[in-house]
């Protein structure tokens, strides 16, 4: 059957933390996200324990599992936690007021960006 996600431990941390998923029918697992994050680190222990690691794409929000045989939520959310991180920016270089695009995690709590 579809995978069903019973609880998962801890329910915060920064990113990087290692989070244990419990459940059942985790066979087939292809792709787990964590709010809006891919996790590209994960390990299916077994059909009813998978370990994961918080990437640096993970947002406040329900962990998500999908497999060949369907998706399943969890009915809490996961709590990331720390400052923000910046994955990426553009363009890399360029004269004084050039506007510059920052990709990254935890923006909502940023009171300000300086560069150099």
């Amino acid at each position: 059957g579809a995978p069903v996600i019973s609880s998962f431990s801890p329910a915060s941390g920064p990113v990087g933390t290692e989070v244990i998923i419990n459940g059942s029918n985790f066979t087939g697992i292809n792709q787990i996200y964590v709010g809006n994050g891919l996790v590209s680190e994960f390990d299916v222990i077994s059909t009813s324990q998978i370990r994961l690691k918080i990437p640096t794409s993970a947002s406040t929000g329900l962990i998500q599992i999908r497999s060949t045989i369907g998706t399943a939520f969890s009915t809490t959310s996961f709590t990331v936690k720390g400052g923000p991180t910046v994955t990426s920016y553009s363009p890399k270089e360029g004269p004084i007021g050039t506007v510059v695009t920052i990709t990254g995690t935890n923006f909502l709590t940023a009171k300000s960006v300086a560069i150099g």
